[in-house]
């Protein structure tokens, strides 16, 4: 399978800080890699650094077979960058938008004004073309910035928060829309979100930044534990207090760690059996709404390997 990008030793200081170090991830043809970890983990200067915004202190960076420090300009118009910052003009058509970035790619006069209405169309825009962008939703302005960065063509599209704020529809929409380019021809997509529903539902490759390191990274499947533990699921009928569920737990010795928000409890523990669970919440006169076993999701695996705080 076709190496898309290659990130090898990465290390970027910021003065005494430690912004990456010995950083190193590769993502492939036909891959939906979701970059994820806290704020101030690394992801916005790894997502630099491959797109020679900045200069790593040491390590490389290949995108599209090109060494990024080598020369940026022959891959960046292979590469398209969406920022959670859309940077549309708003005073400006949705069609006026396009058009001046087409030109500013040098797209032929000939070919411009087919494509932008192509690319309208399949965005379900094509009925606002003549409307001023500040009219636009949040989901229509994401929209139209994929659209942007469709014009050009790009093999690789990297998406740094692009469901942040945006309605239901708009959010499959555009999810569909990455899923469906980058499974044709030879593109790829890297994806940096806090959404971990989203981020499960659209990646085949998970990478997990903590504290300017690679912490995990594989499939969902492959980041699951394979020792046998389960997850409980608890949802109380009101708030708990996080010191008085620890007491309770401390002596069940199939609980292994748990984590509380609010009224939601989730065990991890050697057995899917919730009977005990139950009666234990039940002799110290601790009401529920539920209490179920389930799989381990992405957002389970994230909390189990950056923690509940972070």
């Amino acid at each position: 399978m076709k190496e898309m990008i290659r990130v090898t030793g990465l290390t970027k200081r910021f003065g005494h800080v430690i912004a990456l170090q010995d950083v190193s991830f590769s993502v492939y043809c036909g891959d939906v890699a979701a970059y994820i970890g806290p704020n101030g983990s690394g992801k916005t200067t790894t997502i630099k650094c491959i797109t020679g915004l900045c200069t790593p202190d040491s390590g490389s960076v290949t995108v599209l077979g090109e060494i990024v420090v080598n020369d940026y300009s022959s891959i960046g118009k292979r590469v398209a960058l969406i920022l959670e910052n859309h940077g549309l003009y708003p005073n400006l058509t949705a069609r006026e938008n396009l058009q001046f970035y087409a030109r500013l790619i040098g797209m032929p006069a000939k070919t411009r004004n087919v494509r932008i209405d192509e690319t309208l169309k399949s965005l379900g825009l094509h009925d606002r073309h003549r409307s001023l962008v500040k009219t636009f939703s949040k989901g229509m302005l994401r929209k139209l910035a994929i659209g942007r960065a469709f014009l050009v063509e790009p093999q690789l599209l990297i998406l740094d928060e692009p469901f942040d704020g945006i309605d239901v529809g708009s959010r499959m929409f555009i999810m569909d829309m990455v899923k469906t380019w980058a499974k044709s021809e030879e593109h790829c997509v890297l994806l940096a979100s806090h959404n971990m529903y989203e981020v499960e539902e659209l990646s085949s490759k998970i990478i997990i930044l903590k504290n300017g390191q690679i912490a995990a990274s594989g499939t969902v499947s492959s980041l699951q534990p394979n020792t046998g533990e389960k997850i409980i699921e608890v949802v109380f009928s009101e708030p708990c207090d996080p010191t008085s569920i620890k007491r309770i737990l401390d002596d069940y010795r199939s609980v292994h760690s748990f984590t509380l928000n609010d009224n939601h409890l989730v065990l991890f523990t050697d057995t899917q059996h919730v009977n005990g669970i139950a009666a234990l919440f039940h002799q110290h006169g601790i009401s529920f709404q539920s209490i179920m076993s389930r799989r381990e999701s992405l957002n389970d695996i994230y909390l189990r390997i950056i923690g509940h705080g972070a």
